[in-house]
């Protein structure tokens, strides 16, 4: 669970993991403001809402996708083609850290069809993984 809170910086909400907060100092200067949580959040997997939503496109095993038709990663998820052995799947989500992280727990099975973009951020993950333990 999160706390999401703003401060005097330019961000205008941080989000905070309520487990690793140690301390709250409550300060006699609080201004309330209004401030849209939903919006940023409106098309994130997780806390990070640091780029724009896009269709993504992946195909994952039998096994995998039939986990992800009974837990999906994000609302937007849909299926698009099912055979005996393979389950695509659309999805319209900011490709973020906790998005990526959903889909490299996959990385067995995982095949990335659209965009271009993140088969190529996923090849790069892939390919130092392998640097890292060669």
């Amino acid at each position: 669970m999160d706390v999401l809170a703003t401060d005097d910086s330019e961000i205008p909400f941080k989000s905070y993991a309520l487990e690793r907060i140690k301390k709250i100092e409550i300060l006699g200067n609080f201004k309330p403001k209004q401030i849209d949580f939903k919006i940023p959040y409106k098309h994130a997997v997780g806390m990070f809402t640091n780029c724009d939503p896009e269709e993504i496109i992946l195909e994952f095993d039998h096994r995998d996708g039939h986990y992800l038709k009974a837990n999906p990663i994000h609302s937007s998820q849909q299926i698009l083609a099912e055979t005996p052995d393979r389950i695509q799947f659309r999805f319209f989500v900011k490709p973020n850290e906790d998005f990526l992280m959903e889909v490299l727990k996959r990385s067995w099975s995982v095949k990335v069809l659209e965009p271009e973009t993140l088969k190529k951020k996923m090849k790069k993950f892939w390919t130092e993984a392998l640097d890292r333990n060669n």
